[in-house]
């Protein structure tokens, strides 16, 4: 699942990563904050790499990192990498600290309103509506990128399940006018549009 996390002031897009056990911030979060003014050498706390551990990625390549620092909110180690995106990872050791957690549904479900922020009844609850892209954007190798999605009508919380494995699914929020602001992630082997 991706979602928005705030660091020193900025959102960036994060992965909810169940099949990972630490989590990754791009350096450039970092630069940007210090960038933007942020004292990073009294705010971040930076903690030992242990040589003796490897880190392997999902394709069992070892990975290498620049440090790993221990700062924000919510406490946890946080391994520096120097990718070129900048989705930041959370992974299972940062779960627990967020109150974030992983369930299986038994059925798939589609998309439906969870709630909105006026407080009342939503008469929406459990009703489906087919979600599209409001403009077709150019998505790199690799990259993230966020556009958005159209189709839920009024200021509201829904429930995507998506059929490309490029759009998470997950909760998105829609504005008054119905538009959604959604991550796609290229993981593919070529840019797509």
């Amino acid at each position: 699942m991706i979602t928005k996390v705030k660091i020193f002031g900025r959102y960036w897009p994060a992965l909810l990563d169940g099949s990972s056990e630490i989590s990754i911030l791009p350096a450039r979060v970092l630069l940007r904050a210090k960038g933007d003014g942020y004292d990073i050498d009294n705010k971040v706390k930076e903690l030992m790499i242990d040589q003796s551990t490897k880190v392997y990625d999902a394709s069992g390549c070892v990975m290498s990192f620049l440090t790993i620092v221990e700062a924000g909110e919510v406490t946890t180690p946080v391994y520096i990498a120097k990718v070129e995106d900048d989705l930041v990872i959370l992974g299972t050791n940062t779960l627990h600290r967020t109150r974030y957690q992983f369930r299986k549904e038994s059925e798939p479900k589609k998309a439906t309103s969870v709630g909105n922020q006026s407080g009342e009844d939503n008469p929406r609850t459990g009703e489906l509506k087919m979600a599209t892209v409001k403009k077709s954007e150019f998505v790199a190798l690799g990259a993230v990128k966020w556009v958005s999605l159209t189709g839920c009508k009024g200021q509201s919380n829904w429930m995507l399940e998506s059929s490309s494995e490029m759009i998470p699914s997950g909760v998105l929020h829609t504005d008054k006018n119905g538009l959604a602001e959604i991550p796609v992630i290229n993981r593919s082997e070529e840019a797509v549009n």
